[in-house]
């Protein structure tokens, strides 16, 4: 399923662990809006997201734990468009030996050097995406000195929106 928290609790009307529930038990929940109201929208698998991104058109973006998940990218044609992030090292490093053609996102919350060798050690397709409120002009110019990109989450409005898309930031996730 396409589902960030380990719970669904916070995003669904459901209670449990993802991980405890079965495919039919999830599909049988309605997930929550930005204020928590239920909605009439169901949790969609990754191939219901990555077909309905197919159908509109829209470059996706999934946050992966695994890096098997990255291998759909490929069925849906998406391999060179889309983008795979992770907070997590070891798969991000698997995936360019699986899809070298993918663009990958290290999930850190600000900007050290640390996180940048990480992210440009990932490839030439590679990036930084970092919380919206440590990027500022100074941060998106040494990230792209280091031939990388840089993403921002996870922006609420849209005037920050507007001021990360002019100083140069790549990828914004929103709630929009």
């Amino acid at each position: 399923v396409n589902m960030h928290d380990a719970t669904v609790d916070r995003t669904t009307n459901g209670h449990g662990a993802v991980a405890d529930l079965t495919l039919a038990q999830i599909q049988n929940l309605y997930l929550k809006n930005n204020s928590g109201q239920i909605t009439q929208y169901k949790v969609p698998t990754l191939d219901q997201y990555l077909a309905a991104c197919k159908q509109k058109g829209v470059i996706p973006l999934i946050e992966i734990k695994q890096a098997t998940a990255a291998m759909k990218f490929e069925q849906y044609g998406f391999s060179s468009t889309g983008y795979i992030i992770s907070g997590y090292e070891e798969p991000l490093s698997k995936i360019e030996s699986l899809i070298p053609t993918v663009n990958v996102m290290y999930i850190v919350e600000g900007y050290s050097t640390e996180n940048v060798t990480f992210a440009v050690s990932l490839g030439i397709k590679s990036g930084l995406d970092m919380g919206y409120t440590n990027i500022n002009q100074q941060v998106v110019e040494a990230v792209h000195a280091s031939g990388i990109k840089v993403g921002a989450w996870t922006v609420g409005d849209i005037n920050t929106l507007k001021y990360l898309q002019s100083i140069g930031v790549d990828v914004l996730t929103t709630n929009y």
